[in-house]
């Protein structure tokens, strides 16, 4: 059965399981920029440090939406590959019991 886009349920997987992966690995930059910003505010106690440890909190809030919204959008690709596999298995029972 080819799932959406025309590909099968294993390359599905893959993309799944790929995106889960850079997610950990983009978690993990994330980790090292807070260390960063708060390196930065105890180093640096000046109005410069403080702007440089605002922007980066500004750039962690987005950064949480970007994940977010990757983390929804792998989400809907399996469940929508659920569905599609759930959907094609009916119909083949289906015809193979009219038969």
């Amino acid at each position: 059965m080819t799932a959406p886009y025309h590909l099968d349920p294993d390359q599905v997987a893959q993309i799944v399981n790929a995106t889960q992966t850079a997610i950990g690995d983009m978690t993990t930059v994330g980790s090292s920029v807070d260390a960063s910003a708060a390196d930065i505010a105890v180093a640096n106690l000046s109005d410069s440090g403080r702007l440089t440890q605002s922007g980066l909190l500004d750039w962690r809030g987005d950064f949480n939406t970007i994940i977010a919204a990757i983390q929804g959008l792998n989400d809907d690709v399996q469940n929508s590959s659920i569905v599609s596999q759930a959907t094609s298995d009916e119909g083949t029972q289906a015809a193979q019991a009219a038969n």
